[in-house]
């Protein structure tokens, strides 16, 4: 690995609880030779990571006059004035540059493209589903066709991007990867105890959760032993804790809220079944990439119940690793959670079969190596 090569990586945030596989990839790709460019740094509660790192953080340099240039380059993304900019890049001899996200790398893109620096962008979930309604946003898709390389967290990403016109060779497939042990405790449990299931992810219209909440409600109607532990935050927290009142659910399933990874690591090794009702927003068509969350629990053994929505059946073997229903079929999802829940030996079976499948397929190395690779950082 040529150890000078310097990297900087921009990301809309740092902190953003929901997007720690951006962390992964600061403090992974190229350590001690990374620097960050961002928008805004959430302090805690509202961020729930940091960077230990060089740092170009544009808020700090917003003024009236940056604003009025920065709206004639750029449109009016918040972007800084380009000689600070330059003179950071410049500073600590950067390279490589890895934007994250394709709606909101496209004004950095534009005010670097001709440079030195080799530019990369990384899609990921809502700019591949909602942005590319945007004619606009389209347009400017067009223009990575003059990047360095594109990496989708999917197969149906990169032929989304490629349907809309960019070249194949140019997008790579790196597939989120996630710390899977080399073994797994395998649970088995008898008949008369309690079945965990466990969903993790922000309570957001493409996680779909009072979906979710429907189907456990309808399974637990027909198997007592059922119990639900829900991680995560988001817009419709509350709404999904009203229909938890209103069933009278509240000693069948408790709302988490945001917890650190340590929490939700602890909780999926005491669950016996994962469950997420990802559907596309009817409102924006907003949808996943690649959901991190699956691959956790597939790193910890557990069946996964699910949809065939986006990227999940590039994740989920249906019959061998868990279950998939369509989207919005709540009947499907509930029989099943009544499949797994009856059944400790299917359990165990296809939560072995996941934790094969994410061994073999999801690591964080492999991940890392398939960037590094494309970037020519090693």
């Amino acid at each position: 690995m040529n150890l000078n090569k310097k990297i900087a990586i921009y990301t809309p945030g740092i902190g953003v609880p929901s997007e720690t596989f951006i962390r992964r990839h600061i403090e992974g790709l190229a350590p001690g030779r990374t620097v960050v460019i961002c928008d805004t740094a959430l302090a805690l509660p509202a961020g729930n990571w940091s960077v230990n790192c060089p740092v170009h953080c544009t808020t700090s340099r917003l003024n009236w006059g940056s604003r009025l240039l920065r709206n004639q380059l750029t449109g009016g993304h918040l972007l800084p004035l380009i000689d600070p900019l330059l003179l950071f890049l410049k500073k600590h001899q950067v390279q490589v540059l890895l934007g994250e996200f394709l709606d909101q790398s496209l004004p950095l893109f534009r005010l670097l493209r001709g440079t030195k620096i080799r530019i990369y962008v990384h899609a990921h979930g809502q700019d591949l589903a909602r942005c590319l309604r945007h004619e606009e946003l389209r347009r400017g898709y067009l223009e990575y066709a003059e990047s360095a390389g594109i990496f989708s967290m999917s197969q149906k990403g990169k032929d989304s991007l490629v349907a809309l016109g960019l070249p194949p060779n140019l997008i790579h497939v790196a597939r989120y990867g996630v710390d899977v042990p080399q073994d797994i405790y395998s649970k088995v449990t008898t008949k008369n105890q309690v079945v965990r299931c466990i969903a993790v992810g922000r309570m957001a219209n493409k996680k779909a959760p009072i979906l979710l909440l429907e189907s456990f409600r309808r399974a637990a109607e027909a198997n007592s032993a059922l119990q639900l532990d829900y991680v995560g935050g988001g817009e419709l927290f509350v709404m999904a804790l009203h229909y938890i009142r209103a069933w009278h659910l509240e000693d069948r399933v408790f709302l988490h809220g945001v917890q650190p990874p340590s929490f939700v690591s602890d909780l999926m090794a005491k669950s016996d079944i994962f469950l997420q009702h990802s559907a596309i927003d009817p409102l924006n068509g907003d949808m996943e990439g690649l959901p991190v969350a699956i691959l956790e629990a597939m790193a910890c053994g557990l069946p996964v119940v699910s949809t065939r929505h986006a990227g999940i059946p590039e994740q989920v073997v249906e019959e061998e690793t868990g279950l998939l229903t369509d989207e919005g079929d709540v009947d499907g999802m509930a029989n099943n959670i009544l499949l797994l829940a009856k059944d400790p030996a299917l359990r165990l079976r296809m939560g072995k079969e996941g934790h094969r499948r994410a061994l073999e397929n999801f690591t964080w190395e492999r991940n890392r190596d398939v960037l590094r690779r494309v970037m020519r950082l090693k």
